[in-house]
This record gives structure tokens, sequence and C-alpha cells, in this order.
């Protein structure tokens, strides 16, 4: 396995963006980050993917008010985290997200591509995949997506666009997302004709796969990892 950064233009402006690979191009997986950046968990799960034979790249979304940002887990990290993640706006979040899919194609294997990500991840792989053809995306505590963020609005209602299969995680004890925000995308998803799969993991909370957080639940991540890799080699392994 390879890992490097690199730097993707979007319209004019440097955007770094972690790319983790075996020793031959894999089918390729957008990474997108937590509010914390691409930081060690974000680059593990890269490295993961590579390790399972895929092209990972996770371009930093936070490249325009604070390129580089890199936080754990206090609450400071978390305050200065949503304060980025709330300076997001739709229009350059497609750009980014358009630029990163285009350096992913280059790098991959040709085939379809895949997204997934995390908290604020989790809401832009939804976001992602009602713009650009993603083949397959998993979406891990998502976050706002009935309501949007102040710089985003709701994806929902431009579900139809989606032309890949999405699945979505998430805990039955997060206290960050009601669980009337989770029957509102499952109603949405089927309305839509979204081809798509949620699952509730009812003792896990926010944040449940990342193992450098108290919040980790090894048994939900461990089921959530394999049910997104299997979707990610049904999808786009020829």
């Amino acid at each position: 396995m390879t890992t490097s950064w690199l730097t993707i233009d979007v319209d004019g402006r440097p955007m770094r963006a972690f790319l983790a690979q075996g020793d031959a191009p894999g089918p390729g997986v957008l990474v997108l980050q937590e509010i914390f950046g691409v930081n060690a968990h974000i680059q593990d799960v890269c490295k993961r993917l590579a390790d399972a034979g895929f092209t990972a790249l996770a371009p930093d979304l936070y490249h325009r008010t604070a390129p580089g940002l890199d936080l754990l887990y206090a609450p400071d990290d978390v305050t200065e985290g949503r304060q980025h993640k709330d300076r997001v706006l739709a229009q350059e979040l497609l750009a980014d997200l358009a630029a990163a899919a285009a350096e992913l194609g280059r790098q991959a294997a040709t085939g379809p591509l895949g997204v997934m990500g995390f908290c604020f991840g989790g809401f832009c792989t939804v976001v992602a995949m009602t713009h650009l053809p993603f083949a397959a995306g998993a979406a891990f505590y998502g976050g706002g997506l009935p309501h949007g963020t102040p710089g985003i609005p709701s994806p929902l209602p431009d579900l139809a666009e989606v032309k890949g299969e999405l699945l979505a995680f998430f805990g039955g004890r997060d206290p960050l997302i009601p669980t009337q925000d989770i029957t509102t995308l499952r109603r949405a998803l089927a309305e839509h004709g979204v081809t798509h799969a949620v699952q509730v993991y009812d003792d896990a909370t926010h944040g449940f796969f990342c193992d450098l957080r108290a919040s980790h639940d090894p048994d939900a991540a461990a089921q959530a990892w394999a049910r997104t890799l299997s979707l990610l080699r049904r999808r786009l392994v020829s």
C-alpha cells in the first residue's frame, strides 16, 4: 500500500487530498471527512479501503476556511469543527466533490466510483450522490439530512437524481440525530425510488465507527464495515 497527499485544482484554488491505494489501482472510493478534517481516523479509513483492494481519496473540504485542519475529539475540537462545517457553502462543496471525483477517476481503476463519509461527511455523501453519478454510497451517522446545514440545503428533495445504491448507518442512542430524522430519510428514499438500506444499531451512539473515540462500538463498526465492503464490491468491481 502507498499513501500520499495530492493537490487538486478547484476553480484555481488548491485543495489537498489524502490518497491511499494498493500496488495496483483499484476501484475508486471518495472518503468524506467528519467535522474534524482529514485527520488520522479518515486517513485510516482510506488505508483500510486500500488494504481491501480499493483506491481511496479523502479531499480537504475545509480548504477554503481552514486548510489542513486536523482535530481530535475534545469539546473545543467539536466547537471549532462545527464552526468550519457551518461555513461550507453548497456550490463550493459541489465544486470540491466534482474535482475530487475527477481526480479519483484518474487515480483509480477504470469503472464506477463509490463515496462514503462520516458525520458531516455522511451528510455530504448523500449530497454527492444527488449531483454526481456515484454507483455506491455509505453514509455513517449523517446528521441534518432533512434540514440541511447553514450553507447547504437538505439533499432529500433531490433524491430522485441518485443513480446508485445507498447505505445509511445510525446509532440508536445518538443524541445528535433524532429518530424522526431517520424516519424522514427512510420515507424520502422510498418515495424517490432509491435503492437503499437504512441500518440502526440500537446500542450504538454518534461516532460509533471511530476507534479513536470513546463512543466506538466494535460490533456495530464491524457490521457496518462488512456491509460497506459488500456494497462497494458488488457495485464497483466488474
